[in-house]
C-alpha cells in the first residue's frame, strides 16, 4: 500500500505512519485542525476471524478523533449489500448491490461505533457501476472497496472509474470532496549549507589550525560537549584559519581541474580497444601528465 500525492501538494502533507501491514495513514494540514487520510487492505475470507479482529483493531487505533475529518478507504473485503428498507443505520444509504455477508455485518458495526458514512452507499448510480471486483472469469463482481467518511457533508461524489486499466480484478474508486477550511502550506525548515573547506589551503596553515583548535577545546573541555557541538567546532576552526580564495587560490583550482579532467580523459582512451592515430597520440601525452 502507499500514497500518491501531486507534487503541489506535498507542502500540505503534515506526515505519514504505518500503523500495520494493512494500515498506514497520512495527514493533510488545514488551517484549522488537520484531515487524517487512511489507506487500508483489509484480510480476505480465507484468513479467520482473529485476523479480521486484528485488522479493525489496528485501524481503530490508526484514527485520531482529533482530527476535523478522517477518511478511510481501501479493499474491506467486505460485502455490505442493499440497505433493508426497514434498516434504521445512518451510516449507510440506500444505494448498492449484492447481498450482506458476515464480513460486511462486521464493517457496519465498525462504521457505526467510529460514527462512519459508507459514502458509496449515498450515491445513485447505473447497477454495473457499483461493483469493484471481478473474480477470475468474470463470474462474480462484488462491491467490496469502499470510502468511508466522518463528515459526509464534505463528499460531493462517490464513484467508479471506468475508462481506467490497471491490470488488476479491482475497479478504482474515486470521491471528490470539498474542504471549506483552507489548507496551511506547512513551512519548510531550510538546512544550513555545509561549510566548504579548502583542504590544500588548511594543509598549508595546519599549525594555526591546531592551536585555535587546541584553544577552543580548552574552553569547552568543562562542558563535556556533544559529538554534534565537537564537529562543528571544528569546522568553524577551520574556516576561520583558512584565507578566502584569492588569485593564486583561484588558478591553483583551475590547475587542479585540468588535471582531474586529463585524468578522466586518460581512463577513457586507455579503455578504448580500437584507438585512431590522433587517439593514441593523446594517449601518449595524456600519460605524460
Amino acid at each position: 500500500m502507499a500514497f500518491l500525492v501531486r507534487k503541489n501538494f506535498k507542502d500540505y502533507i503534515e506526515g505519514f505512519c504505518k500503523h500495520s501491514d494493512r494500515v498506514i495513514s497520512c495527514k493533510v494540514k488545514l488551517q484549522e485542525g488537520s484531515l487524517q487520510i487512511i489507506q487500508v487492505y483489509a484480510p480476505t475470507t480465507d484468513y479467520d476471524d482473529e485476523e479480521a479482529e486484528k485488522f479493525y483493531e489496528d485501524l481503530e487505533n490508526a484514527i485520531e478523533k482529533k482530527c476535523a475529518n478522517t477518511v478511510i478507504m481501501g479493499d474491506f473485503n467486505a460485502k455490505i449489500g442493499v440497505k433493508d428498507e426497514d434498516e434504521e443505520n445512518e451510516w449507510i444509504g440506500p444505494f448498492g448491490i449484492g447481498t450482506r455477508n458476515e464480513r460486511g455485518e462486521k464493517l457496519i458495526d465498525f462504521c457505526t461505533a467510529n460514527r462512519l458514512f459508507v459514502t458509496n452507499s449515498f450515491f445513485k448510480k447505473p447497477r454495473p457501476r457499483y461493483w469493484t471486483w471481478e473474480s477470475p472469469g468474470g463470474d462474480y463482481k462484488n462491491q467490496i472497496d469502499f470510502i468511508l467518511t466522518t463528515d459526509k457533508t464534505t463528499i460531493q461524489n462517490t464513484e467508479i472509474i471506468t475508462k481506467v486499466d490497471i491490470g488488476s480484478d479491482h475497479r478504482m474508486v474515486r470521491s471528490r470532496m470539498t474542504i471549506n477550511k483552507k489548507l496551511t502550506r506547512l513551512k519548510r525548515i531550510k538546512k544550513k549549507k555545509p561549510l566548504k573547506i579548502n583542504t590544500r589551503q588548511l594543509e598549508k596553515v595546519a599549525p594555526s589550525f591546531q592551536i585555535k583548535l587546541k584553544n577552543k577545546f580548552d574552553i569547552l573541555r568543562n562542558e563535556k560537549p556533544s559529538i554534534e557541538v565537537m564537529n562543528e567546532t571544528i569546522r568553524k576552526c577551520a574556516a576561520e584559519v583558512v584565507e578566502k580564495p584569492n588569485e593564486t587560490t583561484k588558478e591553483q583550482n583551475a590547475e587542479d581541474k585540468l588535471i582531474e579532467e586529463l585524468e578522466q580523459r586518460r581512463k577513457e582512451l586507455r579503455r578504448k580497444d580500437n584507438k585512431t592515430g590522433p587517439e593514441r597520440v593523446e594517449y601518449i601525452e595524456t600519460n605524460k601528465t
